[in-house]
């Protein structure tokens, strides 16, 4: 009696919700193992630091030597976790999001100029509101030489923390609990990973969260993360090289303006800059009006046993 009661689509039900345990407990235990890899890798990375006299303090300058540093190390955190997972899971290490494409440069192109469109128009709502005012050029013989250095450093920081905190963990996640949670978890992360920073307060830790949001939804919008990359890069460049907003109370060491920041922190952001005045939210609703007017088709979607790009997928 009690096995005919069980019906061929109560069967299917519980094995429905087996292997989506099964699914959720494999994607969340590889995000564990990559997590546990980044952990590891700093042991031997902080050695080879201490070994070279470079110091935590030194490290925290807001110059472009420093960053470079700290991209590069980071960096290395997120390639070998990366790749040593992709590796287990049979696939490529550029998966991701970073899969070269006929339309990545574009992609890259587009998140580089909403960056300099958001911090530029965040900037000069500071400059109008009286929260920051310019007395001239900060640079002048060497402003070529700072300018490449601080490109270079900052595109390099940049992959690095979009690999670490999105890349692989946003993917892996996707796969198990859906995009939304995953994004919701990864944002979390990646506004957490600043919580480090001297002053930081809870308007900066939501703008942080919402700007790892919006990276999330190109990713879904677009099918990979050179919109979030060519973003996350200008957006930097603009607050620290040519603003030369502080952040986290330090201040840039060569800025191309000779700027002050004197007026209320809900204008600029006080000693955490651009990304804490209050400005960052409306300009970021229209982040998000853009893309989801400019890519309507998400090109990002996860199947019961698979996860999908469709930008990879052949036409």
């Amino acid at each position: 009696m009690e096995l005919n009661a069980i019906t061929p689509k109560g069967i299917s039900q519980w094995d429905q919700k087996a292997r989506a345990l099964r699914r959720i407990g494999r994607s969340v235990g590889f995000c564990l193992a990559f997590l546990a890899i980044v952990l590891l890798t700093v042991f031997p990375i902080k050695w080879l630091l201490q070994r070279l006299n470079i110091t935590d303090a030194w490290l925290s300058v807001l110059a472009p030597v420093p960053i470079l540093v700290y991209g590069l190390y980071a960096l290395a955190e997120a390639a070998t976790a990366t790749g040593l997972l992709a590796w287990v899971e049979r696939r490529s290490i550029l998966s991701s999001g970073f899969k070269p494409s006929r339309e990545a440069f574009a992609r890259w192109g587009e998140g580089a100029a909403l960056g300099v469109a958001a911090a530029g128009s965040v900037g000069l709502l500071m400059l109008v509101f009286g929260g920051m005012q310019i007395r001239g050029l900060a640079l002048h013989g060497g402003l070529w030489l700072y300018g490449l250095g601080w490109v270079a450093a900052i595109l390099i920081a940049a992959l690095a923390e979009e690999a670490l905190t999105r890349g692989y963990l946003l993917v892996t996640l996707a796969r198990g609990i859906g995009f939304v949670p995953a994004a919701l978890a990864t944002s979390l992360l990646f506004a957490w990973g600043h919580m480090t920073k001297p002053g930081e307060n809870a308007t900066d830790f939501v703008s942080l969260a919402l700007l790892g949001l919006f990276a999330c939804f190109t990713f879904r919008q677009t099918g990979s993360l050179w919109v979030a990359l060519g973003f996350h890069w200008s957006f930097d460049v603009m607050q620290l090289f040519i603003i030369g907003t502080p952040n986290g109370s330090n201040k840039p060491v060569g800025s191309l303006l000779d700027a002050s920041f004197r007026g209320p922190a809900w204008i600029n952001g006080g000693q955490l800059g651009v990304e804490a005045s209050l400005f960052m939210f409306p300009t970021l609703l229209m982040l998000f009006v853009y893309v989801a007017l400019r890519h309507r088709t998400a090109r990002f979607s996860t199947e019961p046993a698979i996860l999908t790009l469709q930008s990879e997928m052949p036409s």
